[in-house]
């Protein structure tokens, strides 16, 4: 239960900033992110 809550903090704060940075849509960016949190998360 902590480690889940502990990946959600994390996630959101890795996410925020890159929302601000992708005002433009650059969708393949974004889903290299969101690959990279998601194997970072599931060591």
């Amino acid at each position: 239960m902590i480690s889940t809550y502990r990946v959600t903090i994390g996630r959101c704060i890795f996410l925020f900033p890159v929302r601000i940075m992708l005002k433009k849509d650059d969708h393949e960016l974004l889903v290299l992110r969101m690959k990279s949190i998601w194997l970072l998360n599931n060591l």
